[in-house]
């Protein structure tokens, strides 16, 4: 898909609630990776780089190009709603470079981003061929220190058309999208400017939901 798209904006953030208890309904976890046996990332070379599994984690290096870009989906399919955590430890980042999470992936080129830039920034994309929609624009997190190397825990909440991000186990916002229904999830790294960005992904956990009434 193309290196940079025209983001059609779509302003649906909820308003933050931090007294509330922001992870409802948590059940068993259904995949937790800990052991190399247990990778189910699809690694290998891609044309905007290399993503290679072992000593428990995966590293994720970009082309050191203008706009390399790349994404790695796990073969495992997970609920649509869902808690997923994981580590995220770039080590090679800078600037604007940015790296994350998605998930309700229908495949490379469709599914939801949670982005993360190397100058503290958070915000979340919907990616569909040729197209991307802000779900949630720029916001500032202080759990996101700029530069590199960093270590942040990264939590996603999903139920029904809702997303509630954590790093660090602290909430940040929430965000409603309706559109996009995938069971992949998967992680990515981009190169804002013309240097490699590098990025080490570990310790997996993704838990299901249990029965949730939102509140009205």
């Amino acid at each position: 898909f193309p290196a940079t798209l025209t983001p059609t904006v779509f302003p649906t953030p909820a308003p933050r609630q931090p007294t509330a208890e922001q992870r409802p309904a948590l059940g068993e976890v259904i995949l937790k990776e800990s052991s190399d046996v247990a990778s189910g990332w699809l690694v290998g070379t891609y044309n905007g780089g290399t993503a290679a599994y072992g000593r428990q984690r995966l590293d994720v290096v970009t082309q050191p190009t203008l706009g390399a870009s790349l994404v790695v989906l796990h073969k495992t399919a997970i609920p649509t709603d869902f808690y997923l955590e994981l580590t995220a430890s770039p080590s090679l980042c800078r600037g604007k470079d940015s790296y994350g999470v998605v998930f309700r992936a229908e495949g490379e080129a469709s599914h939801y981003r949670l982005i993360l830039t190397c100058d503290s920034q958070l915000r979340i994309e919907r990616w569909r061929p040729a197209e991307a929609g802000v779900v949630q624009d720029w916001t500032a997190s202080g759990q996101v220190p700029a530069g590199a190397p960093v270590t942040l825990r990264l939590g996603i909440w999903m139920f029904r058309d809702e997303m509630r991000i954590f790093v660090n186990d602290i909430y940040q916002f929430s965000a409603r999208d309706p559109l996009l229904q995938g069971a992949r999830f998967g992680v990515f790294a981009r190169a804002a400017a013309a240097g490699a960005v590098s990025v080490s992904f570990s310790d997996l956990s993704v838990r299901r939901l249990e029965s949730y009434i939102p509140s009205p």
